[in-house]
């Protein structure tokens, strides 16, 4: 016997969820995901950042750092807020982190991480 691979869907939802995903997806247009992350601590987070087109994107993650035991961050990932604030300049950023961090040995940043996805990640389709 066969078990399905499908994804429970509500229809009624259908219009407002799964329409612009597959309208994303056709079109080659990435959808995101906003993660919210609390770093608390004494040991450096270890998160390397660059300036790309004004963005504030991971660029790497140091081994063995809290940053590195924490599954949800990746590379490719773009700042877009600490502790609720918005951010703007990556200098002002990367100086506010250090000094809230070192002062309160707690941070939330709030990334959002873009992603790719094909018809058969969308509904778990085994390709063959």
């Amino acid at each position: 016997m066969f078990k399905s691979k499908s994804v429970p869907i509500n229809m009624n939802d259908y219009d407002q969820i799964i329409v612009p995903i597959l309208t994303d997806v056709k079109r080659g247009k990435s959808t995101s995901m906003i993660k919210a992350i609390e770093f608390k601590g004494v040991e450096p987070i270890g998160i390397c950042y660059e300036n790309i087109n004004n963005k504030i994107i991971v660029t790497d993650i140091i081994k063995d750092s809290i940053a590195d035991n924490n599954k949800e961050i990746c590379i490719g990932m773009e700042l877009i807020e600490m502790n609720g604030q918005t951010v703007k300049k990556y200098n002002k950023t990367m100086d506010y982190i250090k000094t809230k961090y070192k002062l309160h040995k707690y941070i939330k940043l709030t990334f959002i991480k873009y992603i790719k996805k094909d018809l058969s990640e969308v509904f778990e389709i085994e390709k063959y």
